[in-house]
């Protein structure tokens, strides 16, 4: 088995676990899917741009990945200032996990 679908199954398990809401009647609270679904389009964008800029296709998925890991992380930055949310573990999650699946899914990574 390869490496990879390990990879995103874990990613997966991890996500869910961290986004354990009691007090909700939703399996995942909507914000967790907002930054799934925004991680997975830009991941899907920057994997696009890195072929275009000619990168073969895993290394345009690592640098998608990469991408939208930071932009995650700068989020999370400005949240965790006086006066924001806080820095979240969980959101970092669903960024991962929605950064990779749009960068292979454009890529054509496996």
């Amino acid at each position: 088995m390869r490496a990879l679908p390990m990879v995103l199954l874990s990613m997966t398990l991890v996500a869910g676990a961290a986004c354990a809401d009691p007090g909700s009647q939703r399996l995942v609270p909507r914000d967790k899917l907002l930054h799934l679904g925004l991680s997975a389009a830009l991941g899907a964008a920057a994997a696009q741009a890195a072929r275009n800029h000619g990168m073969n296709d895993c290394e345009a998925a690592r640098a998608a990945i990469g991408v939208t890991l930071v932009i995650g992380a700068a989020k999370e930055y400005r949240d965790g200032r006086p006066g924001g949310s806080g820095w979240s573990w969980s959101d970092m999650a669903w960024n991962l996990l929605g950064g990779t699946l749009g960068s292979l899914a454009v890529s054509g990574c496996h």
